[in-house]
């Protein structure tokens, strides 16, 4: 499967931030059904080539986020809503947020998604690191890290210390 990659500039990083990127609109964003094929979700594509997928497309809190092959399912988009100070949320297929499970700022807490509720352990910071490549940063300065560095489908992906790891390496598509 094909994916245009997302060219990620300062400015557009700004506008991101701005929720400009998403199509939200004084923090609005579109109803879950539309994910799959609004302009504004984009694919988190790991080091693996594998996808950011909300595990078995389940809508419930709690459910944890892996890396899967890219099969184009509504739970492998995501959507990036500016929250202002350079922060982000990150929402699933289902409206939830991506979120660092019980605010833990310990290594190799799990990501999951939980309903939005604005607390810092759902907010993000998304810092280019060249070549097309981001990190994911939580609010603990920890960084999303796909576990172990594994290419396996099924990996979960979970808060660790920023240590500029492929594991910690993320592309974004449309």
């Amino acid at each position: 499967m094909r994916y245009r990659a997302v060219v990620w500039r300062p400015l557009v990083i700004t506008a991101l931030a701005a929720g400009a990127l998403t199509g939200a609109q004084g923090g609005a964003y579109a109803a879950p059904a539309a994910y799959a094929h609004h302009p504004g979700s984009v694919r988190i594509i790991t080091f693996a080539g594998k996808c950011f997928d909300v595990k078995g497309a389940s809508w419930a809190d709690t459910t944890p986020i892996i890396q899967y092959h890219c099969n184009g399912g509504a739970n492998q988009r995501f959507r990036i809503l500016g929250i202002g100070w350079g922060q982000s949320q990150i929402r699933t297929f289902a409206g939830k947020c991506l979120t660092v499970t019980g605010a833990s700022w310990a290594n190799m807490t799990p990501v999951i998604q939980y309903h939005c509720n604005g607390r810092a352990n759902q907010r993000f910071r998304i810092l280019g690191i060249g070549w097309g490549r981001f990190q994911i940063r939580t609010s603990g300065g920890k960084c999303l890290t796909v576990r172990y560095g594994s290419r396996a489908d099924r990996t979960p992906i979970v808060q660790y210390r920023c240590t500029g790891t492929y594991a910690q390496r993320f592309r974004f598509f449309r």
